[in-house]
């Protein structure tokens, strides 16, 4: 690499040429070419704490967390009295997962320079996500009350806000944030669930619009070299519809196939192949195709699944549900049938968490360990059928009722497709108890009975008080009434239970055609 100067030119002056080389790179997002100038600084004057600040900074930019904890390190060892450079390390350490000692870090910037606001912040943030609302409500508010124009803090204050069910509060924090940063996506999106919540459709969806900009959720994978369609007449072309978000996500928002038709616009969608067999019983779409496949750009256009409300103009009077759109195999049914046959009282299926890795942001506590079932496993009279796949299955073993809950999943959705035999054992229960997972999606998509257990801070699709839901009929929601109070929940599903076992059980009706019209 040449130095940026005369050859013979004094060693400290190139080296401030390469650093203010470095500091215009880093500016213009040029990262990598950023962390090679400071190399080139510091290997002249390797003493500058500021210059390998400033090149962990860059590091961060570009994900290399390690080297960037390594860069930091460096600078303290020079100076160890830097308030921006411990925060940074915290911030270093937390993207590592080391949070004690990322709060250290913000609590020792915070004692050299008490009104740092940027520590403030990253403390209030990592209280929440701790749990400590309350503390978090209180760092954040420091924080922008040290710097107004703070547009980070103003975000995580509005999260902390939207944890403790103030909606209003959390609005207004996101509107500061965008007035001071108007391309923060993150806290559009964020504003964008805080309107949903609180029932403003309307403005909600269009500031959903952002989640396409963020790197919150699972990227959307668009079609190469399809035209994104914009609500003109297709004139002959068909419409690939992108599935986006898990499973649950696409699941719900599927039933928008009901009315694209209706507009006569038969889609086609594009989402993960384990899900076109339970998918193509809606009867909504031409064709499932997955991720990658190709389209003829002349006679195709794509629109993302999620922004079909935004589309339709969705209110909560007008969401889209007319009936159980999706459908177990009938055969599947039966044979699940006669496995439940002999099981005596109330068949209730059971779900206590979701997807591993998926809680973040608004999702953050929406599982329960399975040891909070335990009452329910207790009642007489009701037998209780695991419904929980993956790893969290195990924790059935160690339940004291154990012995007493059914367990099949070992056998279920064996192969290419997913919830094929889920949907035909749930049609023959009475009843679906789940938190907040794909498995409640599909209760509610077959029109059977699930109650859903909520965490305080639930997502927005539920709203804020409501018991009942207008996105599914069938379902019920018991909500956390304070932070973590799961027994307060399974409470009051025991006494609801209680009353429903002195109902008669209604039977699923098997339908004697397929939904594609096969005998």
């Amino acid at each position: 690499m040449a130095p940026p100067g005369p050859a013979g030119e004094d060693p400290a002056a190139v080296a401030e040429a390469w650093a203010r080389k470095a500091a215009e790179q880093a500016r213009q997002r040029r990262l990598s070419e950023a962390v090679a100038s400071y190399d080139a600084a510091l290997a002249l004057i390797p003493g500058r704490s500021a210059w390998w600040h400033l090149r962990g900074s860059a590091l961060m930019g570009l994900r290399r967390f390690n080297a960037a904890l390594a860069s930091f390190e460096h600078s303290l060892r020079l100076d160890p009295a830097q308030p921006a450079t411990l925060s940074a390390r915290g911030v270093a350490l937390e993207s590592l997962g080391r949070v004690s000692e990322a709060v250290d870090c913000y609590r020792r910037a915070l004692e050299l320079a008490p009104h740092y606001a940027t520590a403030h912040s990253n403390l209030g943030r990592l209280k929440r996500e701790s749990g400590d609302l309350a503390g978090a409500i209180d760092s954040l508010r420091t924080a922008v009350a040290l710097r107004p124009d703070f547009a980070m803090a103003h975000n995580n204050l509005g999260c902390a806000f939207y944890d403790v069910g103030e909606l209003q509060a959390a609005i207004a924090s996101y509107r500061r944030a965008l007035a001071l940063a108007p391309d923060l996506a993150e806290c559009e999106f964020a504003l964008a669930l805080a309107l949903l919540k609180g029932g403003e459709f309307a403005a909600g969806w269009t500031a959903f619009e952002a989640r396409l900009r963020t790197t919150l959720s699972a990227p959307l994978t668009a079609p190469a070299g399809l035209r994104r369609w914009r609500g003109e007449s297709l004139s002959g072309r068909s419409l690939v519809v992108v599935a986006e978000g898990g499973y649950g996500d696409i699941i719900h928002f599927s039933r928008y196939g009901a009315l694209l038709n209706a507009c006569g616009i038969p889609p086609t969608l594009q989402a993960d192949s384990r899900l076109a067999a339970v998918l193509r019983t809606s009867g909504y779409f031409i064709d499932i195709r997955p991720p990658g496949s190709d389209y003829d750009s002349q006679t195709h256009a794509w629109y993302p699944l999620q922004s079909l409300p935004l589309h339709f103009r969705t209110e909560a009077d007008s969401i889209p549900y007319h009936g159980p759109y999706l459908h177990a195999d009938p055969r599947r049914v039966q044979l699940w049938r006669e496995r439940l046959h002999g099981i005596e009282g109330l068949r209730v299926g059971i779900v206590w968490q979701g997807r591993a890795g998926a809680e973040v942001g608004s999702l953050r506590g929406r599982s329960m360990p399975a040891g909070e079932l335990e009452p329910l496993a207790q009642l007489p009279g009701v037998t209780l059928i695991s419904l929980q796949h993956g790893g969290a299955a195990a924790q059935l073993a160690a339940l004291p009722s154990a012995a007493r809950i059914r367990d099949w999943t070992r056998e279920m959705d064996i192969g290419p497709d997913a919830f094929v035999d889920t949907a035909a054992l749930i049609v023959n229960l009475d009843l679906v108890i789940s938190v907040d997972t794909s498995t409640a999606h599909l209760a509610g998509a077959l029109g059977a009975p699930v109650w859903l257990a909520l965490h305080f801070a639930s997502d927005w699709r539920w709203l804020q008080t409501r018991t009942d839901t207008p996105w599914y009929p069938t379902m019920r929601l018991f909500r956390q009434p304070q932070p973590g109070d799961w027994p307060s929940v399974i409470t009051q599903m025991c006494r609801e239970l209680q009353v429903r076992q002195r109902s008669p059980r209604v039977l699923p009706s098997i339908p004697a055609i397929f939904p594609d019209g096969s005998e």
